[in-house]
């Protein structure tokens, strides 16, 4: 299965903000993430795995959870998010309307 331009241009580019460089971030491991994502395969566990797009969305889903925390309880804004990341992204998660 060949991994889609909107793919690889908008959801791998959210899992990198949420990774580290040390990991692997090769043609290889956003093939295997694309497949985890469009079919649930392969089965990737978050302790046995080097793929930064993984890593990456497993601390995004954390830290979004923390992001709509701190909204409700008034230690984080909207807008300080809009810095870092795109207007697109933050509509899709909830956070911006």
């Amino acid at each position: 299965m060949r991994v889609t331009n909107r793919y690889k241009n908008k959801t791998a580019e959210i899992y990198k903000k949420f990774s580290r460089d040390c990991f692997d971030f090769s043609d290889s491991a956003l093939g295997e993430m694309f497949l985890h994502d469009s079919l649930g395969m392969p089965d990737i566990s978050i302790e046995n795995t080097n793929n930064g797009y993984f890593i990456g969305k497993f601390w995004m889903s954390v830290t979004i959870n923390m992001w709509k925390e701190d909204l409700n309880d008034r230690l984080l804004t909207a807008e300080e998010l809009r810095n870092d990341f795109p207007d697109w992204f933050l509509k899709r998660i909830g956070i911006w309307q």
